[in-house]
């Protein structure tokens, strides 16, 4: 029996390998025949796998050896939102014994320069193509025989490779794209049972993407009735930037049943940009480090994923410079629908910075509907805050704020913050003189229109330029770069303090308003705050009420309008103080100010009034009345052209007497020309004491005046003489 077999065999193959060799001629002498009978057989096979209609509109081949279908020029049609495919060149292997009994059974296909077009949006969806699919404007001759093809085509597809493919999302409303190019991909199958294995490599936001997946096996994915779960892993790699999903689905041809945990790692966050969603890198990525995220996503039987498990992890970062410095970020949370918790550490300098909260969950559109903190502490050796702080990104940036605070110390926050100085070294003699300071910043025109704000802020306790304020309430917006502080309210030991401001950077030429009231400034923190030394005591008045124009502080200056005045009664001002602030202004006078010594000197009254129009200051009142020195000014300063016109009137009492050096000073504010020799009993301006010159100082005002002055007892005689010796 077993040798009849084998005598029988070559028989039976003898006619399978005539046909071959018919198959071979009939390919080499009938060849564009048997390419016009295969065309209807290929988009059967098409039509049968996916429902849509293909045109070949190229060449379509026949190869024997390796035997396989090559076609060009390949479109498959595309119905409302769905893909549109066009392929360059599509090459095709199918199974050899059955395509002797005229049946195409594909196993490999390999896809050259495909683009497969998704449309999305309500035009797409609402729109209907009045032309007929491109599957019924195949050719005449194929339509007759799709149907009776198609059922003689079994695609069995088990190894699919996609070269210089393209991946185009296009929104049909606003026109805007998204491109992800298939630079080298490739899936396989080995048995309908077996697992689908994925490799290859993207090319998204110009930046090279790997992939790496391995999935059920696509015959359970093609069984809707089953329920057993179907496993799926998938791998993208940018850099050194990495995202892992890991787990099953139990119906993946409906998408639904799905249960996978996320995770994703990366040294900076801008490696893992190309992986994040397009309108997180249209916002702008910051430059955060040591990035780890991990969160679970399952099927929340809506369409919509229930997110669970969430874990965010930023490592040490310098956010702003050397100063400010990230440790740590860690954000925590049970769903995506519940508050997170936030846990934060950094440093400012040295000084360090914790800051926790509850973090709103977030709505449908992060973006728009932004991010809310509640439960907010912020701590710092020498501040603390609480409140609530919400922040959205779309449609433009916004911050809002309600924040509280026990004490602010801005003179120890800004030490920590600046850089330590170095200390200069002393020039060698005849070295060329250190070049001028830089020039001060233009106005942050941009920073104030990119987003809006509105805080409002309650302090206890806050120190400013050696000033301490209580119960301070103030409220800020940014609208459409309008900049307004209104206004700020404070507390001091003698009264109350309210400023305005008022700024919009939205304007061709940015206008500026400033109005401050402070009836009670203690003196000492402000000559401290322009390096001036030693100890005063007194109270000093403020008032202003001023408008400009301008980019750039020259502009602002000379363009200013308005008044300012400042008034002292009764004080206490250290010599080597009043000296100093005096030295540049009295310097042409010859004056002798080192007689004032280091003591301090009572100052009767101090009385100063300005009034500008166009830049230009007209001095109303400059009266200085001391025990040892007493100066009235009068005059102008252009502040756009940086020079001066004014009328001095020192008086030094000396030995009992009093001397007049009436001095006139014009020009360049570094360098005026001094003139002498005017009479030195001319007669003073009017505002030449302090009971004229201190209304005029308070716009009017009603304030405290100095007692009638007493003859001063001056300085001796041998005083002047050992001042002048020296």
């Amino acid at each position: 029996m077993l040798d009849n077999k084998c005598r029988t065999g070559p028989r039976r193959l003898l006619p399978w390998l005539l046909g071959l060799l018919l198959l071979a001629v009939g390919a080499g002498l009938f060849g564009n025949w048997e390419m016009a009978r295969l065309r209807p057989q290929i988009a059967a096979a098409v039509l049968r796998a996916t429902g849509r209609h293909l045109v070949l509109r190229g060449a379509v081949r026949l190869r024997l050896l390796p035997l396989g279908i090559s076609a060009s020029d390949v479109t498959l049609d595309g119905q409302g939102a769905e893909a549109a495919l066009h392929v360059a060149v599509l090459r095709a292997s199918p199974a050899f014994w059955p395509l002797l009994h005229g049946e195409i059974r594909l196993t490999q296909l390999e896809l050259v320069r495909p683009v497969f077009a998704f449309v999305t949006g309500a035009k797409n969806g609402n729109e209907t193509d009045a032309k007929p699919p491109l599957g019924e404007r195949a050719t005449a001759e194929a339509r007759p025989s799709l149907a009776q093809a198609a059922r003689r085509t079994s695609p069995e597809i088990r190894s699919l490779r996609i070269r210089g493919g393209t991946l185009l999302w296009r929104d049909a409303d606003s026109g805007q794209q998204q491109i992800v190019t298939l630079d080298d991909l490739q899936l396989d199958e080995a048995t309908p049972d077996a697992p689908i294995t994925v490799a290859g490599t993207l090319l998204y936001r110009g930046q090279t993407i790997g992939l790496n997946g391995r999935f059920g096996a696509l015959q359970r994915a093609q069984d809707r009735a089953a329920r057993s779960p179907w496993p799926l892993w998938l791998s993208l790699t940018a850099g050194n930037a990495g995202l892992v999903l890991d787990g099953f689905a139990t119906d993946p041809a409906r998408g639904r049943g799905y249960r996978v945990t996320l995770t994703a790692a990366s040294p900076t966050l801008a490696e893992l940009a190309p992986m994040l969603p397009p309108a997180w890198a249209q916002a702008g990525v910051p430059g955060l480090q040591d990035i780890g995220f991990a969160a679970t996503l399952a099927d929340g039987g809506d369409g919509r994923p229930v997110v669970s498990t969430i874990m965010l992890h930023v490592g040490a970062t310098a956010l702003a410079g050397p100063r400010l410095r990230l440790l740590r970020l860690d954000l925590t949370g049970a769903r995506l629908d519940t508050p997170m918790l936030l846990d934060l550490a950094a440093t400012i300098g040295v000084q360090p910075l914790t800051l926790t909260g509850r973090l709103d969950p977030p709505g449908a559109d992060l973006f728009a509907q932004g991010l809310a903190l509640r439960g907010l502490i912020l701590t710092l050796p020498h501040a603390d805050l609480a409140g609530r702080l919400s922040l959205r990104l779309a449609p433009r940036p916004a911050i809002e704020a309600q924040l509280t605070s026990r004490r602010i110390d801005l003179d120890a926050l800004r030490e920590a913050w600046s850089p330590p100085l170095a200390k200069p070294a002393a020039a060698p003699p005849g070295a060329t003189p250190p070049p001028a300071a830089p020039p001060t910043p233009p106005l942050p025109r941009a920073l104030l229109t990119r987003g809006d704000a509105d805080v409002d802020l309650a302090i206890d306790r806050l120190s400013v330029a050696g000033q301490t304020l209580r119960q301070v309430r103030t409220h800020l917006t940014l609208r459409q770069g309008r900049l307004r502080l209104a206004p700020l309210q404070a507390e001091t030991a003698a009264g109350a303090v309210a400023l305005d401001a008022d700024l919009d950077a939205a304007q061709p030429v940015p206008p500026l308003a400033v109005s401050l009231h402070a009836p009670a400034l203690a003196i000492q923190p402000l000559l401290a705050a322009f390096g001036l030394p030693g100890h005063s005591d007194g109270t000093l008045e403020l008032a202003s009420d001023l408008h400009a124009a301008g980019e750039t502080a020259p502009a602002l200056m000379a363009s200013l309008q308005g008044g300012l005045g400042l008034a002292l009664v009764d004080g206490q001002i250290d010599n080597r103080a009043l000296a100093a602030a005096l030295a540049s202004l009295l310097r042409g006078t010859k004056l002798p100010l080192g007689l004032l010594g280091g003591g301090e000197s009572h100052v009767r009254c101090l009385a100063l009034r300005f009034d500008a129009t166009k830049g230009v200051a007209t001095l109303r009142a400059a009266r200085l009345d001391a025990d040892v020195l007493q100066l009235t000014a009068e005059g102008s300063l252009d502040l756009a052209a940086r020079t001066v016109a004014l009328e001095l009137y020192p008086e030094l009492r000396l030995g009992g007497a009093e001397v007049r050096v009436p001095t006139r000073l014009s020009g360049p504010w570094g360098a005026p020309r001094t003139q002498f020799g005017r009479d030195a009993e001319a007669t003073l301006p009017a505002n030449a004491h302090c009971a004229t010159a201190l209304p005029l100082a308070r716009f009017g005002q009603s304030g405290s005046l100095p007692p009638p002055a007493e003859r001063p007892k001056g300085l001796s005689l041998k005083s002047l003489l050992d001042q002048l010796r020296r």
